[in-house]
């Protein structure tokens, strides 16, 4: 220990002996030795309370005073605890780690109660009851109160630091039995002492309320406006695919519904315009649509459009195809009947929704987050019944540019062949080119 800042507590617990003379008189050479007595009530673990209590250090190493542990490995748990653990765990059943002169019925015992605690518990830890232990201060104070007069308070600590959340690691140690006097523990009147605290810290671990931390900040980060188009483009034996986003606001933005009614428009079913354009009229894409919410919609995102060409056409042909179909909508007004369909389906779909529990409890508790009030699933209707042509002109023109535009594609390299007819990407409706 030389070179560590330490003090070594020994406390006396009431010794009939000559304890007492014999710490006085290893004082006087050692001054980093405080001397402490119990005043009472007695027992092993409030004897190392009274221990904790007065230490002055920021951690501790918790042993028995009969030399049963080797100091040696005292340093070992100061390393471990400098490189950031909170717990140190001595294991004498690790490999490089042993015992000497174990009675052979109480070692029977012992791997029966820590088979015990690492079932109830599910943890690798091997040997909960072995009392040499080290703990930062932090641990101690966070695992108050304790509960333990006597040596259940060796699992006490462990259990509730593990349950806690403290970070720990275990080493491989060597215990000797004791070579004079006899031990304290008395195994039938410990064994309730132990099954108590193993069930109050199972209890807690399984019960009780989640301690209360403070909550973090709410950090968000705010992409830089786009200047340019972007482009990325994956060449690869696979089913070539075009995709394209634009920036959007979130989902509490006062034009949500606006964006809602274009999907729908462009997306939903055999009568959405893309699903007309690509696949049904000029037979280029095996599948068509367009989508909000990449990758969420809590912030900022992005609305996609995205085809999948047949054999023998390209991603190129896709774009354009698109394009046309996003001018169209830029520059003319929808017909009346497209918007009456739109403000129909958005009615329509909110029913079917509702249909079943699983559905009813969905569209509830994702209302109920979003906004706090769940009766914003019934306004939501209403927004898009308050839809206009102008509106969808209007958002259009504004998020709909070139230099709002992200792209991405897959084209394939040759040799493995793409899908005849390209995968279908999941829908809403398995016979729809509906949105995702």
């Amino acid at each position: 220990m030389r070179g560590i800042p330490h003090e070594i507590i020994v406390v006396d617990d009431a010794s009939s002996d000559r304890t007492v003379e014999a710490l006085d008189a290893t004082h006087r050479n050692l001054p980093e030795l405080v001397i402490l007595k119990n005043p009472g009530p007695h027992g092993f673990g409030r004897a190392i309370i009274h221990g904790i209590d007065h230490m002055k250090g920021d951690a501790v190493v918790i042993m028995m005073a009969d030399e049963s542990d080797d100091c040696r490995d005292v340093v070992r748990y100061w390393t471990l605890l400098n490189d950031g653990y909170e717990c140190v765990f001595g294991s004498r059943f690790l490999h490089g780690g042993g015992v000497i002169d174990y009675p052979r019925f109480k070692l029977a015992i012992n791997r029966l109660a820590n088979f015990f605690i690492r079932m109830l518990f599910r943890i690798q830890l091997n040997d909960t009851t072995n009392a040499f232990k080290a703990y930062r201060r932090t641990v101690i104070d966070g695992c108050r109160p304790y509960l333990s007069p006597h040596f259940n308070l060796t699992i006490e600590i462990p259990l509730k630091a593990i349950v806690r959340g403290y970070s720990w690691k275990v080493v491989p140690i060597t215990w000797r039995n004791r070579r004079t006097g006899a031990p304290k523990l008395k195994i039938r009147e410990m064994g309730s002492r132990y099954l108590f605290i193993c069930l109050y810290v199972w209890l807690e671990k399984y019960f009780s309320r989640l301690p209360e931390r403070p909550q973090p900040d709410e950090a968000t980060t705010t992409e830089p406006p786009q200047n340019s188009e972007r482009k990325v483009a994956l060449k690869d034996r696979s089913q070539p695919l075009y995709l394209e986003g634009y920036h959007r606001p979130d989902y509490r933005s006062k034009d949500d519904a606006v964006f809602d009614a274009i999907t729908d428009l462009m997306s939903e079913g055999r009568t959405s315009r893309l699903y007309r354009a690509l696949v049904r009229d000029k037979k280029i894409a095996s599948f068509s649509a367009g989508f909000s919410g990449m990758p969420g919609t809590k912030y900022p995102h992005l609305f996609a459009f995205y085809a999948v060409p047949l054999p023998g056409h390209t991603t190129s042909e896709m774009a354009d195809a698109i394009h046309v179909e996003i001018d169209k909508i830029k520059k003319e007004d929808i017909t009346d009947d497209e918007l009456k369909m739109i403000k129909t389906r958005s009615k329509a779909n909110l029913i079917r929704g509702l249909a079943d529990n699983e559905g009813l409890a969905t569209q509830l508790a994702t209302y109920q987050t979003r906004y706090g009030d769940w009766r914003e699933l019934f306004r939501s209707v209403d927004r898009i019944d308050q839809v206009t042509k102008a509106d969808i002109r209007r958002i259009s023109n504004e998020i709909f540019v070139d230099t709002n535009r992200t792209i991405g594609v897959i084209e394939n390299t040759g040799g493995g062949g793409a899908p005849s007819g390209g995968d279908q990407p999941p829908t809403n409706g398995a016979d729809q080119g509906g949105a995702q």
